[in-house]
């Protein structure tokens, strides 16, 4: 899935989305370790692997002393599940950070009740704001980073 239908797929997003979310946790570098895709994670056997603990990227044959994706331990990068990232706006605002952004959203008072967030890289003297929408504050801070992302990604291609 590309940058721009993730996008286009957060931003038509009523509430929490468990499928949209397993995209994300790829794009934070987390690893599914199961059947199924990633969009339907929660209904297949497996697991996640965190950002930063070693996978050969196969399912069931990790080396020794690692992940045996069997059993899940913290101590292996091993989760049940990946965050919730469009549920929770901690969980989104890691996420921008985490991607080399600063961001903040709030809630539009207005008869939709939508909400707006904007983002920045960091370290810029000028930063470009890039900004984005959605049925939530989470899903505003998330359109708004994958929307800076695919600026970056055209900028650098």
């Amino acid at each position: 899935m590309t940058l721009r239908e993730l996008r286009e797929r957060v931003e038509a997003a009523t509430g929490a989305d468990r499928g949209i979310d397993g995209h994300l946790a790829v794009l934070a570098g987390w690893e599914w370790h199961g059947d199924g895709s990633v969009d339907e994670h929660e209904e297949f056997a497996g697991h996640w692997v965190q950002l930063g603990f070693p996978t050969n990227g196969s399912f069931g044959k990790r080396g020794p002393g690692l992940c045996d994706c069997h059993t899940i331990d913290p101590r292996y990068g091993n989760a049940d599940d990946a965050p919730c990232y469009t549920a929770s706006l901690d969980a989104a605002i890691a996420l921008v950070e985490a991607k080399g952004f600063g961001g903040h959203s709030h809630t539009v008072i207005d008869t939709t009740g939508a909400a707006t967030a904007e983002v920045w890289p960091w370290g810029k003297e000028r930063p470009s704001i890039t900004r984005g929408n959605g049925a939530t504050p989470a899903l505003a801070l998330i359109a708004a980073l994958l929307m800076a992302l695919e600026q970056k990604e055209q900028d650098n291609g």
